[in-house]
C-alpha cells in the first residue's frame, strides 16, 4: 500500500501542473503540494519530529491541511487531526490521550483557545 506522500509524488511526476486542491482563494498543483509538503517535512525534522511521533493539527479544511498530511507521511510521523468544533476541554483530553510532540494550527485558533 502506498503512503499519502508516495501517491502525491507519483502524480507530481505524471501530471505536475494538474490542480489537486482548489479553494476560494488559492489553487495547489501536485508539484506545489510536493514542494510545500517537503519543505514542511524538513521543518518538522529540524524541530525534532521523527518517525512514529505524533503531530496534532487543528485547522479548518484548507490547503495547509494537505501539506501537513504530506509532510507527516513523508517522515513517517502520525497526524492527529483535531476537530475544530471541539471545545478547549475536549481538545485538552485529546491532547493528553494522543500525546503529540507538537501542534500545528491555523492562526484563527490562537485567538479562540
Amino acid at each position: 500500500m502506498l503512503a499519502f506522500n508516495q501517491i502525491i509524488d507519483t502524480y507530481s511526476r505524471i501530471t505536475p501542473s494538474k490542480i489537486v486542491i482548489n479553494n476560494e482563494s488559492k489553487k495547489l498543483s501536485y508539484r506545489m503540494l510536493k514542494i510545500n509538503g517537503t519543505n514542511l517535512a524538513f521543518f518538522f525534522k529540524k524541530i525534532g519530529i521523527s518517525k512514529g511521533d505524533r503531530v496534532a493539527l487543528l485547522a479548518y479544511n484548507c490547503i495547509e491541511y494537505a501539506e501537513a498530511l504530506y509532510a507527516t507521511s513523508k517522515i513517517g510521523a502520525i497526524i492527529v487531526p483535531i476537530n475544530f468544533r471541539l471545545d478547549s476541554h475536549e481538545i485538552i483530553a485529546l491532547w493528553n490521550d494522543a500525546k503529540p510532540k507538537c501542534l500545528v494550527f491555523q492562526e484563527y485558533f490562537s485567538k479562540v483557545y
